[in-house]
């Protein structure tokens, strides 16, 4: 009791002692979720996280193989770093949609409209982004007034894709692969 008295008196209370002890056992756990947000809501405004050490991390280690070999041929690592990052894009596309990876997997047309779920389309804008700026794609997104509905979290986007590179059969084909 004495010790319950002792912690009462310095301001601790049960729920703090829980909370600590929670954070201590499922500590791997935490920084699995934590690592994972890329973006914070607070309101209508929404907060971007960057993983600037992964930059740094991935520039330092760049710099070492350049330092260690230097009749490498630096345009040819950047590419295939560049391509290892456009196939995770594309990978993640896979994963998370289906109508919109078989009509790029497919590859019939370069350019085609398909439909996709807004929650979805949040989901994977950073990866046709990045797809956008290294010129493979180019993508505009459009919300039909006949697919709006605010009581109903499945908006439908119209999705329209035009494929700029050849490279594009490499990168899907590296993706299937992933």
């Amino acid at each position: 009791m004495d010790i319950v008295v002792a912690m009462e008196r310095l301001g601790f209370s049960f729920w703090q002692v829980v909370a600590v002890l929670g954070i201590l056992l499922l500590r791997k756990e935490l920084k699995g979720i934590l690592s994972s947000i890329s973006s914070l809501k607070f309101g209508d405004s929404e907060i971007l996280l960057r993983r600037g050490s992964e930059a740094v991390n991935e520039l330092s280690e760049l710099k070492s193989i350049l330092h260690e070999d230097s009749a490498l041929d630096v345009d040819q690592i950047i590419n295939e770093r560049i391509d290892r990052k456009l196939v995770v894009a594309l990978a993640n596309i896979r994963g998370n949609t289906s109508y919109l990876w078989r009509s790029l997997s497919a590859l019939d047309n370069t350019k085609f409209v398909v439909p996709i779920r807004e929650r979805i389309f949040d989901g994977i804008v950073d990866d046709l982004d990045a797809l956008e700026y290294a010129k493979v794609i180019r993508y505009s997104a459009e919300m039909p007034a006949e697919y709006f509905n605010r009581l109903n979290r499945d908006t439908v986007i119209q999705l329209e894709i035009e494929v700029l590179s050849e490279r594009m059969a490499y990168l899907i084909d590296q993706a299937r692969r992933f």
